[in-house]
């Protein structure tokens, strides 16, 4: 073999080789999308994963967190639609501090907290995401290790066409709070109010942002049994809330409207 042809057998090594390395790379750059539209599939399963509804089933209280007491099988999670459609007998106990998409009451049904002071909270946007049905009562709270906080969050709508009892028994402690950031209806003869009476205080607060039907013709008042709102500690109605008068006869504003609205007030009953 003569020079020249060592020569060529060389550039022909030299260029199957660098062929070979710029092969190299477009099989890595080929598995990166497809290891890269899988990750986008798993997330977005992940992401559009829909709420599951869970029906309480027992008439006779029993455990939140005992996954047979729910149907389906299985206790709420972070983001469920709960719907007690059934009349209590006793407690719902081991109530945990849980953001709920909506909760539907069509039982009288008391939630004892698994530990005093945990928070329900209902962030669903769509109509009457926290509903109680007339004549029934929700209780929120039993003893006094058992105590129970609500929100309405910014995005939720609730309606309240029964009563919502707060409920902080005897002793020490609270405020134990119904705080509303986002819309509440309340019915001619839907109430929030508080049982048994005594020196743990229960408070309501109507945040700036948020918008109050009213439909007692007493309006809502600053104190005492009248109106939709009836708790014995503070009853926080902000000026820059929405307040909308809209019961089936002639309505009082109550002493609970504030001075210096910032929020829009709407009067519309037959009053008007």
């Amino acid at each position: 073999m003569n020079t020249e042809q060592t020569v060529n057998m060389k550039k022909k090594q030299t260029v199957m080789k660098t062929k070979q390395a710029l092969a190299q790379p477009q099989r890595v750059s080929l598995q990166l999308p497809l290891l890269i539209l899988l990750t986008v599939a798993l997330l977005g399963g992940a992401l559009t994963a829909s709420a599951a509804t869970k029906t309480w089933v027992p008439t006779a209280g029993g455990s939140w967190a005992t996954a047979g007491n729910w149907s389906p099988d299985g206790a709420p999670a972070a983001g469920d639609d709960v719907v007690i459609s059934s009349d209590q007998s006793a407690s719902i106990t081991a109530v945990p501090t849980i953001s709920l998409n909506s909760l539907t009451v069509n039982g009288n049904c008391p939630l004892a907290g698994a530990t005093s002071g945990n928070r329900i909270t209902i962030t669903g946007t769509a109509a009457s995401s926290f509903f109680v049905a007339a004549a029934r009562t929700l209780t929120l709270g039993a003893t006094p290790g058992a105590r129970m906080n609500f929100t309405l969050a910014v995005s939720a709508q609730g309606t309240v066409n029964g009563t919502v009892i707060m409920n902080p028994s005897a002793g020490a402690g609270g405020p134990y709070d119904f705080t509303v950031n986002g819309t509440l209806v309340m019915a001619a003869a839907g109430l929030i109010t508080v049982t048994p009476t005594g020196t743990v205080p229960t408070a309501f607060h109507l945040n700036s942002g948020a918008a109050l039907y009213i439909g007692s013709t007493a309006g809502i008042t600053a104190s005492g049994s009248t109106g939709n709102i009836q708790v014995n500690g503070t009853r926080t109605f902000n000026t820059g809330a929405n307040y909308v008068y809209n019961g089936t006869a002639n309505q009082s504003t109550g002493t609970g409207l504030p001075t210096g609205l910032t929020g829009v007030l709407t009067i519309n009953n037959p009053g008007n």
